[in-house]
C-alpha cells in the first residue's frame, strides 16, 4: 500500500493514521525549506497539516505558498472554534487551495 507523504508543522510529534508517511517541521520557516528540498528531490509532499495558533504566521505561510504557486492541499489544527475554522476553510478555498476537512 502506498503512503501519502504529509508534512506536519508541529513542535511535537503526534499519531497520524498509518496511511501517512509523516515528516515533521518545527516551524513554518523549517517547513518552507523542507518543501523546497522535497521538490528538488522530485518527492514533493502530498499534503500539509498546519497550526493556526498564530494567525499572522499561518497566513504569512499561506501567502508564501500562494506567491510561489505551491498549492498544497492542507488541513489545520489549533482551533476548536467552528467560526474560525469555517473562515479559514472558506478563505483557503477562495484562494485556490484544497482544504481538507
Amino acid at each position: 500500500m502506498e503512503h501519502s507523504r504529509m508534512l506536519a508543522v508541529r513542535e511535537t510529534e503526534t499519531n497520524y493514521l498509518p496511511c501517512f508517511e509523516v515528516t515533521y517541521a518545527a516551524s513554518f520557516d523549517e517547513a518552507k525549506k523542507m518543501i523546497i528540498e522535497a521538490e528538488a528531490n522530485h518527492a514533493p509532499f502530498d499534503q500539509l497539516d498546519l497550526p493556526v495558533y498564530d494567525s499572522d504566521e499561518f497566513w504569512e505561510f499561506i501567502e508564501w505558498m500562494e506567491s510561489t504557486e505551491r498549492y498544497y492541499p492542507f488541513s489545520i489544527y489549533g482551533t476548536n472554534n467552528p467560526f474560525v475554522f469555517t473562515k479559514i476553510r472558506n478563505e483557503a478555498r477562495r484562494r485556490g487551495f484544497s482544504f481538507l476537512d
